[in-house]
């Protein structure tokens, strides 16, 4: 049983009054909850309190304390050690006056604990409050409601009731809704309840409590961590639907946890102003730093920035339920990795060398000591104890004996049988070392870490957290961490500095972190964390003890994290950043590939140094006492065998003979050896310059595209380079040349050639490259260097934008694999290749409206496109991508239109292509013919039509309606009909006069009289003469109604317009002008016909305009407002972009394109005919039209545009949207009223005249 407290202040009476009358008092308390009464009216009010002790608390045990003596202000100690009190008592407050000084007394302390407490307060007064048939008037309703927003204001007691058991019986007054204020907090409105029913009453005092928390000024504070509260958010739409202002830019799983208690519970956030709130702050005695005192100081009520469950002293600071859980660990750089040239060294443990070494000098004393034996007993020479070392150690590690006598035979195979065993264990242990990566130790446990000699390196915080996991007794621990370094900055990026450092943070956020901002290029992670960790703990948020909607948010929390939705949370946040899964282990990885550096093979170039300076010591000595060398040399015949040109032979050759000293045996070898397979036609050339300007573009020489050309030549020099003969490689740089050099300047000792001969030959072969960019030259030197060829070999950077080529000598003795060196010499040299491309704005084939373009193609950069997209854009960033062209985009602004090529006038962007300006267009157009040379097409990418494009015809207005039932033929048979019908009545009326002497009327009353009965059903004909005729003409008329109404709906609902041009043919009978850029009237002149005249005169008419492009000038008063003006363009795009510009609000297009189109064509990109890779290009736009890639890349672009659908072909009636009738639909209806009542008023001033008159001649006649 629950127990009530009644606690007085008023005059002592030990006896509870009886009650005398009936107790009307209805108090619907809690009975599960403790109740306080507080008796302050000191005037004393036994039998009510006696009242509500018997019918309102019958089942509460009753303590009756007596504090009188007290002043009238009831100055109450509330605090007293007697008074214990739950967290939510229901509290009675019985008073004689309602006013703010009862509201300020000590008795409201109760409310601090908890606002929820429901607050009974019972005012006896009868006179200042009264009501009035169950009403109260209205000044103290409103003064009611003043004190109750007070009290609200200052308390924040979300249940009040008021009531008047003397003055305002039945009733009671409960907060009801909320009103705004011009405080941070709003106000609240009340309402007078009926109090008859118990049950009724406690649920409205219930209800009163309810939906407080939508817009009550929530003071949260959140600020930047990674990765739970951060503001790279760019990508949170991909996972939920997330507002971004209400969080304050932060997502990540503080973000969102935020954003879901403020979207449940409708708070309206404020934020802390101090900045000192922004950080975690920590609690220590006589010091509360960061957001922890920011919450004891009462100016933060949540702080949304997670953080370990641990306890805090001060009662002001509650856990809400928590979210997580996780791991607070240590962090460390990662060990470096072990160096190649260590595993030289690497490969026995120091145990095993030491045995190895003992085992070495064992074999050789055995050595030795035989040696000696043999000595003494057949007298032969022994050698040195080193020099038996020294045939131990290479016989038995790396397989040779320099032992050759037989008396060694059985410890020569025992060594050479280990050495075997040796070196297989020994090249195993080097391939692993070259191909996995293996670090120094790494640091596993906290014991480890306490006597690595790191130092700490943390926040204020976590220093002062870390102090509960302190062991006293452990001295290293101890010292590790009371020499910690303290920051409030970055600290990860710390330990990559120096690697003596060590910091602590939670383990998921640390992993998530380490893997987004600290690993190398491969995702390997660059700093470890220890595997021993010190404590799990529970992640939770922290708020205001006395918050009121503690409760609340505590519960929401708890649902959150049944509902797993926090480790959902940090899985999008992971997924957002694109941050792998976990972090890999730390076994050994797999190294890289990478080019092996110096100092990775320092040992065995040691080795090799050492192994120089003694051939050299011993070269030197030798040469002092050799005799002279004779000098002299002696020529040597032409061997044909060590010439070998490996020449194409499905391939045109042309051979140069530029050695104007001779060399017809040399000649006759190439002839006779390396093209003997192919025909030969000697011209001779001689008598020219020997500066060798050879006339190749005579008509005689006639070559094909790739020919293999031979140029045998004495020297290469500058000026054999600026002969006229290399115009045969401008056609394609792909020919293979071969320079065959007679001259005697670059020799080879040994197949070697000299560096500085070497390097020469380079730089030659360089400015080849740069001057003439042929891919494959090959150079033999048949009489210095046989057997040898020099080709380009690989790529080197160069100052300038084109890259050098380094060289390399290889031997030319097998014809099949030098043939192989000279095609690979060729290959990849697209890479970086400075590639001038030209695109500009073109809608919507080259756009810049790209935002959507990750949704399609996660892997598209902009950058590399220029910031467009589109189909070209996206057949460009393909290209480039594949290709891995160096683009360089041209500066002249010519180059930023398609241009035209008129006789004597090449503009736009193809005269940059032919001035060399420009080496593809990456704008797609129609595949045409140009008459210039230098211009070539890509393979087609998509098939275009060329259309007319006209604004759509206006809507027919629904007043024409009325006309537009029948054709202009149904209307004339109509008219005879109805003629027909008036004949057929006046000459029935005729026959009817000459039998029965009846009177007839005119032939136009019958008239009318048909048209009436006939189309509208109304016969103004009675007699029975014409019957037959009348029901015709109504079951006509019924007819001719339903058909009139049935048009009359059409008209109202669906929307029609004026015909539109369908063909050509209409289009050029029009007046219709072509409003056109210079460009496409440059090119539809090959659409016209010379013999139609209609055609010409429309294309005389053209308009030009500098933009060609829709957009940019159809606002301009034209298209949209002009109906004489048209004009041309792709029908696809202009599809799309009068769905996306131009069309009205209920989506129908407001341009027509005409059904009739000129010619259907092939799109494509144009390029210069001697961009040397425009074959691979050629070849990569033909599997990409092959793989459907550009209709795609098409409808992505249609979808990123948002355009929801193309216009169709059909032009049938649209509904019309609801609209109301305006006087311009019914001007038909109002006309024919207007002169119905024109002649009504007519007719009717002329039958007053005539009676006038007829009155008139009346009396005239009775006066004579």
């Amino acid at each position: 049983m629950t127990t009530f407290f009644a606690i007085s202040s008023s005059e002592p009476n030990l006896k509870l009054m009886p009650v005398q009358n009936k107790c009307n008092v209805i108090i619907p308390v809690e009975y599960y909850s403790q109740t306080v009464l507080f008796d302050i009216d000191g005037f004393g009010q036994s039998d009510l309190k006696t009242c509500i002790l018997k019918e309102c608390l019958f089942d509460h045990s009753v303590i009756l304390l007596d504090v009188f003596g007290k002043d009238i202000d009831i100055g109450l100690n509330t605090t007293r050690h007697f008074i214990r009190t739950s967290e939510n008592p229901n509290v009675m407050i019985i008073t004689k006056y309602l006013t703010k000084k009862v509201i300020n007394s000590p008795v409201w302390n109760f409310f601090y604990k908890s606002r929820w407490s429901t607050l009974y307060m019972i005012v006896t007064d009868d006179i200042k409050y009264k009501c009035a048939n169950g009403t109260m008037q209205t000044k103290d309703f409103l003064n009611l409601g003043r004190i109750m927003n007070y009290l609200w204001h200052k308390f924040q007691i979300m249940r009040v009731a008021l009531l008047f058991p003397h003055a305002c019986e039945n009733k009671i007054i409960l907060y009801h809704g909320k009103r705004p204020s011009s405080k941070v907090l709003y106000d609240r409105s009340i309402k007078a309840y009926n109090n008859t029913n118990n049950h009724d009453t406690y649920l409205a005092i219930k209800k009163s409590g309810e939906k407080l928390a939508a817009n009550y000024p929530m003071q949260g504070s959140i600020f930047h961590r990674i990765p739970t509260s951060i503001k790279d958010c760019s990508n949170m739409h991909y996972y939920v639907h997330f507002n971004l202002d209400l969080t304050l830019g932060y997502c990540g799983l503080d973000g969102m946890v935020m954003h879901d208690i403020l979207t449940y519970l409708k708070f309206n956030l404020t934020v802390p102003e101090n900045p000192s709130c922004d950080n975690y702050g920590y609690a220590v005695p006589g010091n509360v730093s960061g957001v922890l005192g920011c919450i004891i100081r009462n100016e933060v009520d949540i702080s949304f920035n997670s953080r370990f469950m641990t306890l805090y002293s001060d009662e002001h600071i509650y856990y809400l339920h928590y979210v997580t859980i996780d791991t607070l660990c240590a962090l460390i750089k990662k060990p470096d990795e072990i160096p190649l040239w260590q595993g030289v060294f690497n490969f026995l443990s120091a145990e095993l060398w030491t045995l190895t070494g003992v085992v070495l000098v064992a074999i050789a004393c055995v050595l030795w000591a035989t040696a000696l034996v043999n000595k003494t007993l057949t007298g032969s020479e022994t050698e040195t104890f080193w020099n038996y070392l020294h045939s131990s150690v290479v016989s038995t590690m790396i397989g040779y004996s320099p032992m050759k006598t037989k008396t060694y035979l059985m410890i020569r195979s025992a060594c050479l049988m280990g050495s075997i065993l040796f070196l297989a264990v020994y090249q195993s242990h080097m391939s692993r070392v070259y191909t996995t990566m293996k670090h120094f130790p790494q640091i596993k446990t906290l014991k480890d870490l306490y006597s690595s000699g790191a130092s700490l390196y943390t926040s204020p915080t976590m220093r002062e957290f870390i102090r509960q996991l302190q062991n006293p007794d452990d001295e290293l621990q101890s010292e590790f961490f009371n020499k910690a370094s303290l920051t409030t900055g970055e600290r990860l990026g710390k330990l990559l500095e120096n690697p003596h450092l060590a910091t602590i943070d939670r383990k998921s956020d640390a992993e998530m972190e380490i893997l987004k901002n600290y690993s190398d290029p491969f995702g390997m992670p660059l700093i470890d964390i220890l595997e021993e960790c010190f404590r799990t703990y529970y992640v939770s948020y922290i708020a205001r003890s006395d918050f009121p909607f503690f409760e609340s948010v505590q519960m929401f929390t708890e649902r959150l994290q049944e509902a797993g939705l926090p480790a959902m949370y940090y899985k999008w946040t992971q997924q957002m950043l694109e941050i792998p899964n976990t972090i890999p282990d730390n076994r050994s990885q797999p190294r890289a590939f990478s080019k092996i550096k110096l100092i990775d093979q320092s040992v065995a170039f040691a080795i090799l140094g050492l192994g120089v300076m003694m051939l050299f010591l011993i070269t030197t000595y030798l040469a002092f006492s050799m005799s002279e060398i004779n000098q002299k040399l002696i020529p040597a015949l032409v061997d044909c065998n060590n010439i070998v040109l490996p020449i194409e032979y499905y391939s045109q050759t042309v051979f140069f003979d530029m050695d104007v000293h001779g060399q017809p045996d040399l000649k006759t070898c190439i002839l006779k050896n390396n093209l003997s397979g192919l025909t030969r036609i000697l011209i001779g050339v001689y008598g020219t310059k020997i500066d060798i300007r050879v006339n190749v573009t005579r008509n005689f020489i006639k070559t094909s595209d790739n020919p293999n050309v031979i140029i045998m030549t004495k020297y290469l020099t500058p000026k054999m380079m600026d002969s006229s003969l290399w115009k045969f490689f401008f056609r394609s740089r792909w020919s293979i040349l071969y320079i065959v050099m007679t001259g005697d300047k670059f020799k080879c000792e040994n197949g070697t050639m000299d560096t500085s001969n070497l390097a020469l030959l380079e730089r030659m072969m360089n400015v080849l490259w740069h001057r003439f960019q042929i891919m494959r030259v090959a150079i033999l030197f048949p009489f210095t260097c046989e057997q040898k060829i020099l080709l380009y070999h690989g790529k080197r950077p160069s100052s300038n934008s084109l890259y050098d080529r380094s060289v390399k000598l290889f031997n030319n003795s097998n014809p099949h694999d030098t043939y192989l060196a000279i095609r690979k010499s060729g290959k990849k040299l697209a890479d970086d290749y400075p590639m001038r491309g030209s695109i500009f704005y073109r809608y919507p084939t080259s756009i810049k409206d790209c935002k959507n373009m990750r949704y399609y193609d996660s892997y598209y950069n902009l950058k590399l496109t220029g910031g467009y997209c589109g189909v070209d854009g996206m057949v460009m960033h393909d290209i480039l991508s594949h290709l891995k062209f160096n683009l360089t985009m041209p500066e002249n602004e010519n180059c930023d239109n398609y241009g035209y090529a008129a006789p004597g006038n090449v503009s736009g962007v193809l005269g940059c292509i032919i001035r060399d300006e420009v080496d593809i267009s990456f704008n797609s157009r129609f595949l045409t013919l140009y008459s210039d040379e230098h211009l070539y097409y890509l393979h087609f990418v998509k098939t275009e039509k060329l259309c007319v494009l006209i604004r759509k015809t206006d809507i027919i207005p629904i007043w024409q309606g009325v006309f537009d039932m029948l054709t202009p033929e149904l209307w004339a048979l109509t008219a005879m009909v109805l003629v027909a019908i008036a004949c057929i009545l006046w000459a029935t009326a005729l026959v009817n006069k000459t039998l029965s002497g009846s009177e007839t009327e005119t032939f136009w009353s019958y008239l009318y009289t048909s048209v009436l009965s006939t189309m509208i059903g109304y016969s103004p004909m009675s007699t029975k003469s014409f019957l037959m005729i009348r029901s015709a003409c109504l079951m006509g008329s019924i007819l001719i109604l339903a058909l009139y109404q049935g048009h009359m709906s059409r008209v109202f609902t669906t929307v029609k317009h004026f015909r539109q041009i369908r063909t050509l043919r209409d289009l050029y009978g029009s007046s219709i002008t072509l409003y056109t850029s210079p460009s496409m009237k440059q090119f539809m002149k090959q659409l016209q016909n010379p013999e139609d005249k209609l055609q010409k005169e429309f294309f005389d008419r053209v308009f030009v305009t500098v933009n060609g492009q829709i957009g940019k000038y159809l606002p301009n008063s034209t298209l949209l407002h002009r109906r004489d003006f048209a004009t041309i363009d792709r029908k696809s795009d202009a599809l799309m972009q009068i769905m996306k510009n131009y069309t009205d609000r209920f989506g129908t297009p407001k341009i027509d394109i005409v059904d009739e189109c000129f010619y259907t064509y092939y799109l494509s990109y144009v390029a210069r005919s001697d961009f040397p890779f425009f074959e691979d290009v050629q070849y990569f736009t033909e599997r990409l039209q092959e793989a459907g890639l550009p209709t795609m890349y098409y409808k992505w672009t249609q979808q990123m545009l948002n355009i929801p659908r193309l216009m169709t072909d059909d032009n049938r009636s649209l509904p019309r949207p609801l609209f109301k009738i305006r006087l311009r639909d019914e001007c038909v209806a109002f006309a024919i009223l207007f002169f119905g009542s024109l002649c009504s008023l007519v007719i009717f001033a002329a039958e007053i005249w005539k009676g006038k008159r007829r009155n008139k001649e009346s009396r005239m006649t009775d006066f004579k």
